[in-house]
């Protein structure tokens, strides 16, 4: 991304983050250690037992759902995301479970934004390639929320944007804008 994008990627990230807190944050279960349903629970017991000694190609977690235990299928890239920072909290000084509750807790908002940032450079990428120029936004019905269409819509154009003059019965029913060459 260039200097030009930092503000946008800025700014989608603290939204991403913002996200997060609201959701996990206003009734303070998180921030007490009280997560909000069994796959959560579920989650950390596995990181816990690949923490103590658990085999990485285990697929079956034996402290649930005795005798047999509980499958778990396809968990261990995940597992792996949480464990690491959880062996580094530990190092730190916090408590064994609590590293692994927080490292949890931290882990999927820092995918969900670097998830966000990789998709708006994936598409600019894609735009740039396939040499798109134009982009056209429909102002037929109804428009919710504050998304893309409608910040545009609004008349909020992002700098690598530009409206192109049109006809004035076409004016009425869509917006056209002409998509900026990237600097680089």
């Amino acid at each position: 991304m260039g200097r030009r994008d930092l503000l946008p990627a800025t700014l989608l990230a603290l939204f991403g983050l913002g996200l997060h807190a609201a959701l996990a944050v206003p009734d303070g279960r998180v921030l007490a250690g009280i997560l909000p349903d069994t796959d959560s629970y579920a989650r950390l017991i596995r990181v816990r037992e690949l923490r103590d000694g658990a085999g990485w190609t285990d697929q079956v977690t034996p402290s649930l759902t005795a005798p047999e235990g509980l499958f778990l299928h396809g968990t261990l890239p995940l597992d792996v995301l949480i464990l690491g920072p959880a062996l580094a909290l530990h190092a730190f000084g916090l408590p064994r479970d609590d590293a692994i509750l927080w490292a949890g807790a931290v882990v999927c908002p820092v995918l969900h934004v670097a998830a966000a940032l990789a998709a708006v450079w994936a598409a600019r990428a894609l735009l740039a390639r396939r040499q798109a120029s134009l982009l056209l936004i429909c102002r037929q019905g109804t428009v919710r929320g504050e998304g893309f269409r409608a910040r545009l819509l609004a008349g909020e154009v992002p700098p690598w944007l530009a409206p192109v003059p049109r006809p004035r019965d076409l004016a009425e029913r869509a917006r056209l804008f002409r998509v900026l060459p990237d600097p680089r």
